[in-house]
């Protein structure tokens, strides 16, 4: 971080402290917390920055809002990262999103145009999902008690006390049963997290379904099918080998509607929504392999690689939209902002903004004029706060104005 923005991330904390900051400069210091709150570890080495005279009082702000959190069983598990990186998160919220110190100096400020009360509100989304098995039934995964979920075909289905769903096939399982699927599905203003029966650890998205079998033991390969978002952190198993073949990994494979992704043991992050229009695939660590099983309709994808297949390398993202494909080099953090509990945006687009709003908060989204789509915002807040707050910060760089009306947002021009 430069020495101007850092004296100046001081005079605004201070003021801050102070009670003597503005309601905008107020609102910039609670995203910086609002960021914090979801990462802990670093208040460890907060001294470093020289912020000794303001870490009791950050760090008793800060423990409040984890507190909060935890009382919902909602705190996600933190990413550790160096220091500087959440300080250069800091500074684009600051400098970046236009609501840096610098619009304060040229500017008047000026109060929020949203209208909210207690009553109009909207409480953020939670762990809630819909676990089908392979008979039909139907499980909601909102208030089930921890312990065993299901036993089916000797697959024994818990849940633990974070939450997290588990396979685990019992001794008494067949090598020879049947293949059975069952599907995880997440409604609009809800997540879960699942772990497959070969240990691989599944984040799912709001408004996302993931179809799975119940059991990889005997398969060629691991195949999964996903509708929506979901963050994988793939398990590597190894098989034998028939004959005189060595011993080799079993590949995992993610179906959605447009694409195929081969993977060998990897981190990466599937964004496939049906009503998106776009497919991205974020690659954190390892490899993976994307297969474009139809390129015939799409001469620009065909000109670009006409095997249909891509390999991506940590910390790129393929793009696949009806118009062509293309590889970003990309913050792949940033990606999988949403698993840890943030909303993430930078230079996006309202349109593609207000879409992740509606499906976490469970809203409609209605814009005054197709132009407001196409502007542009940066920012950073948590997941875990009133969709006021959020909408409440977009505002402040006169990026739009927002009203709430029941569970429907409009977008206005500011």
């Amino acid at each position: 971080m430069a020495n101007s923005t850092k004296k100046e991330f001081l005079e605004l904390t201070n003021k801050y402290l102070d009670n003597t900051a503005s309601k905008e400069e107020i609102e910039v210091v609670e995203a910086y917390y609002d960021l914090f709150s979801v990462e802990p570890a670093v208040l460890e080495r907060i001294a470093e920055l020289g912020l000794d005279p303001l870490e009791k009082r950050l760090k008793d702000r800060i423990n409040i809002k984890i507190k909060e959190l935890e009382e919902r069983k909602e705190l996600p598990k933190p990413v550790i990262h160096s220091l500087w990186y959440y300080i250069a998160r800091v500074a684009v919220i600051l400098v970046f999103s236009s609501v840096g110190l610098y619009f304060y100096s040229n500017r008047t400020p000026q109060p929020s145009a949203m209208h909210i009360t207690a009553e109009n509100d909207i409480a953020p989304g939670k762990d809630k999902a819909i676990l089908t098995l392979a008979n039909g039934q139907k499980i909601a995964l909102v208030d089930t008690i921890d312990g065993q979920v299901a036993n089916e075909q000797g697959v024994v289905i818990t849940r633990k006390e974070s939450g997290q769903l588990i396979y685990k096939a019992s001794t008494s399982q067949k090598t020879n049963s049947k293949l059975s699927f069952n599907t995880l599905s997440t409604p609009r203003g809800g997540q879960f997290q699942i772990q497959l029966p070969d240990g691989t650890k599944v984040w799912l998205n709001a408004a996302s379904v993931i179809k799975f079998p119940t059991s990889f033991s005997g398969l060629a390969e691991r195949r999964v099918e996903l509708n929506g978002e979901a963050y994988f952190e793939v398990a590597k198993v190894n098989v034998k080998g028939q004959g005189d073949k060595a011993e080799h990994r079993l590949p995992f494979i993610v179906n959605t509607e447009r694409q195929l992704v081969e993977v060998l043991g990897t981190h990466f992050n599937v964004n496939a929504y049906s009503d998106g229009k776009s497919v991205k695939t974020t690659l954190l660590e390892g490899a993976v392999r994307i297969i474009i099983p139809d390129l015939t309709h799409n001469s620009t994808v065909a000109v670009v690689a006409k095997s249909g297949q891509f390999i991506l390398k940590p910390n790129e993202q393929f793009v696949l939209t009806d118009k062509g494909i293309h590889i970003d080099r990309v913050d792949a953090e940033q990606a999988i902002a949403w698993k840890d509990g943030l909303f993430t945006f930078e230079a996006e687009n309202l349109e593609s903004i207000m879409q992740k709003i509606a499906k976490w908060y469970d809203v409609d989204i209605h814009f005054e004029n197709e132009e407001l789509k196409q502007k542009i915002f940066s920012g950073s807040f948590s997941r875990f706060t009133n969709v006021s707050k959020v909408l409440q910060k977009i505002e402040l760089t006169h990026c739009a104005r927002f009203t709430i009306e029941g569970r429907k947002i409009t977008v206005y021009k500011y």
